[in-house]
């Protein structure tokens, strides 16, 4: 709360020095003509990079102006015709249009996600036997936005896009990473998430690089971002890849030795191996890569578009960071 009062001062003494800044003092003995010799638009900015104060002005701005604020500031200062100058309302807080979206969209009562059921924290079954984790809990979010119902759809991520494709999953939802061909093919949200790929060995096992593991059996989920990761590595391309179907599998060959190395991501390794886990005796290695995580729906579909409205709302209101805390999770910019 504190934080989005700051925000919100931030706001109004920006918006007030736009207002004197940008006019500056009237002078009696000139008059201004009818015709426009040109038009410019004014904004604040931001050091580079640092989105999450820009998205927290940018949504205040929006709330301020719904509420009237910015408007009664600008009448303030009407003698040099601010409050005629407003373009705000101009803008839009999101590339989607609610009243313009298609058919289905408008006639959507539930969310059927898919997601990997064993891949905490984002996705996994709880104490209490319903299925848990930072995914579900953000797609619950949004539906909430929406008033939709969340279907949770425990799928097989190695199929994960013929079921997509076969319309029995609105979207694949679940730590997938975004990459070039899946935004080529699949309707995409933005990043929400950011993670990355990592070596995961016996505490006591010898590693300098990605080289000593060549010749050696290195495993990782079948179509996870691990077993692209071991494609495209020159040193992990001379091991010898074995598929698994989970990644906790993954996890159980490397800590019976029937594997030497596996490859999967930092959120779920840091949260399943170390001191009091049942995999004390594993360790991360290396940090291979940084990836970007999204959900995916068939393409052309507007839902995509419609979700990334709710990110904004989200990540200007506190919740998701909320729940990026809450699971350990780093948030993307």
């Amino acid at each position: 709360m504190k934080k989005m009062t700051k925000v919100i001062s931030l706001v109004l003494a920006l918006v007030m020095c736009l207002a004197l800044c940008a006019c500056g003092k009237k002078d009696a003995s000139y008059k201004m003509l009818d015709e426009k010799v040109s038009t410019e638009q004014y904004a604040i900015g931001f050091k580079k990079g640092n989105t999450e104060l820009r998205d927290a002005v940018q949504a205040a701005l929006f709330q301020l102006y719904k509420d009237g604020k910015v408007e009664e500031i600008a009448k303030k200062y009407s003698d040099y015709n601010l409050d005629a100058m407003l373009c705000l309302d101009k803008q839009t807080e999101t590339t989607f249009d609610a009243a313009q979206a298609s058919d289905e969209f408008k006639a959507r009562t539930t969310f059927t996600v898919g997601f990997d059921a064993e891949y905490p924290p984002y996705g996994y079954m709880g104490a209490d036997g319903e299925y848990t984790g930072f995914d579900l809990d953000l797609a619950q979010a949004v539906c909430d936005i929406y008033n939709w119902e969340l279907v949770k759809t425990p799928i097989d991520w190695d199929t994960k896009d013929v079921i997509l494709n076969a319309g029995q999953i609105d979207c694949i939802w679940n730590g997938l990473t975004l990459t070039d061909d899946r935004e080529a093919n699949m309707a995409c949200t933005k990043p929400y998430v950011k993670n990355a790929q990592v070596v995961v060995m016996k505490a006591d096992a010898d590693y300098t690089s990605t080289a000593d593991l060549a010749g050696k059996t290195v495993v990782a989920e079948s179509g996870s971002a691990g077993e692209t990761t071991i494609e495209e590595d020159e040193g992990l391309q001379q091991a010898d890849f074995v598929a698994k179907s989970v990644q906790t599998d993954c996890l159980m060959e490397v800590a019976a030795g029937t594997a030497d190395a596996a490859v999967l991501d930092l959120t779920l390794a840091s949260a399943m191996i170390g001191e009091g886990t049942d995999y004390a005796n594993l360790v991360i290695k290396d940090e291979l890569n940084v990836e970007e995580y999204g959900a995916a729906f068939r393409k052309g579909s507007d839902v995509a578009a419609a979700v990334d409205t709710a990110f904004d709302e989200l990540k200007a209101d506190g919740t998701m960071q909320t729940l990026a805390d809450k699971y350990g999770l780093t948030l993307a910019d």
